[in-house]
């Protein structure tokens, strides 16, 4: 346990480590290796947030292209525009694949009992319509009324004072998880650096995989990749508190760190006032 609470504490402070020469080639197909699975997938989710925060880290342009996306906007900013112009916004907007992000107000299915989501729009009667497959059932049901979500969907249209968005992601597509996977491993052998910050995220989270127990959620989802909607995050966010990991949270940037806190205080309401 304190080997690898020293291992992550190095990793998070240096962004660069020789651990990953074990690491099998993603090229062609999806790794079987676990550790660079998990931490491909932290990645992916690191990608879509940090362009929904505004690319603090990455250049906006990079992370468009990592997602496969035509940029980000808020629910209350597309809401908004078709609001005030509908021809307008449908030029800007329809037919393009965009990161959407905001807070959720409701959950449900339509009649063939595919999820949909809700997101608020600038007003009370104006809204965002989140439409999934329903294969996304199972990771839909990690997300929560009230908190943010964030995701990428195709831009359909406008009706009833609601923007239409189907085709949503659950989970990184194909190019995402095999970007991902070669993005990890050059990473961990010093050979690229995306950000002092993400690099750091990356090595931690790659470290941290080793450590789930085998009857882990984390380990038994092959698809989930450690997933936007992070199925597993009860699981990352206990082993983070069991091995006493507050100390290397406190050396993480700002923005990961409360993601992290806020976690541990979701599913670990003793440690909320920590």
């Amino acid at each position: 346990m304190r080997k690898l609470l020293v291992v992550l504490a190095a990793s998070l402070l240096l962004a660069s480590c020789a651990g990953g020469g074990d690491s099998k080639s993603s090229s062609g197909q999806a790794s079987d290796d676990f550790e660079l699975r998990f931490a491909s997938g932290r990645l992916s989710s690191a990608i879509l947030w940090d362009l929904v925060n505004g690319s603090r880290h990455i250049d906006k342009a990079e992370a468009n292209r990592f997602l496969e996306t035509d940029g980000h906007v808020t629910s209350e900013q597309i809401s908004r525009a078709y609001s005030n112009n509908v021809f307008a916004a449908d030029k800007r907007f329809k037919g393009k694949r965009m990161a959407i992000s905001g807070t959720l107000s409701a959950i449900s299915q339509d009649d063939q009992g595919n999820p949909q989501l809700t997101m608020s729009g600038p007003l009370s009667r104006t809204a965002v319509k989140l439409e999934f497959g329903k294969d996304s059932a199972d990771r839909i049901a990690t997300a929560e009324v009230g908190r943010p979500f964030a995701t990428v969907c195709t831009v359909s249209g406008f009706s009833d004072n609601t923007v239409m968005m189907d085709n949503c992601q659950s989970r990184p597509g194909e190019f995402q998880i095999m970007a991902a996977q070669e993005m990890v491993e050059s990473i961990l052998k010093g050979q690229k650096s995306i950000a002092p910050e993400i690099d750091s995220q990356v090595i931690a989270d790659y470290h941290l995989a080793k450590e789930f127990p085998a009857d882990s959620r984390c380990r038994k989802d092959r698809t989930n990749f450690g997933g936007w909607f992070d199925d597993c995050r009860k699981d990352y966010y206990g082993l983070i508190h069991r091995l006493g990991a507050e100390g290397v949270l406190d050396k993480l940037p700002e923005d990961f760190k409360a993601r992290f806190k806020e976690g541990m205080a979701v599913f670990m309401p003793s440690q909320s006032q920590s």
